[in-house]
């Protein structure tokens, strides 16, 4: 199986347990967006009571680069079916910026914004 079927699996998946696409719908069908597209987790589908290793694993079949993708169908299913708990260490583990990006710069921002309102006052 290609990775590009695996990666149409994972998608079907996804829509299969949200009833929404992983991406945002508007923008998924523009192929020019399509590579600046983030995954939206299980929980932001409106599926929160699924496992987090659900969640990577539909993650992981649905990545954009071909080379984040399982690259067999066993592996996908077997993800699929039983927690994989180095998924879910590596993800737990990473950094914040790798995480949550969007939560990390809205924090470098405050944080900058804090200090020029500083500087400004101690003037």
């Amino acid at each position: 199986m290609y990775s590009a079927d695996l990666h149409t699996l994972g998608i079907v998946a996804y829509e299969m347990l949200t009833g929404k696409l992983p991406y945002r719908p508007s923008l998924a069908r523009d192929a020019r967006w399509y590579v600046n597209l983030a995954y939206l987790p299980l929980a932001k589908g409106g599926r929160g009571d699924l496992s987090m290793w659900i969640d990577l694993t539909l993650a992981k079949t649905t990545a954009q680069n071909p080379s984040d993708r399982y690259e067999t169908l066993s592996e996908f299913i077997a993800d699929l079916t039983t927690p994989n708990a180095e998924l879910v260490r590596r993800t737990e583990s990473a950094p914040l910026l790798e995480n949550h990006p969007t939560l990390f710069w809205m924090l470098a921002s405050a944080l900058l914004s804090g200090l020029l309102i500083l500087s400004l006052v101690l003037r």
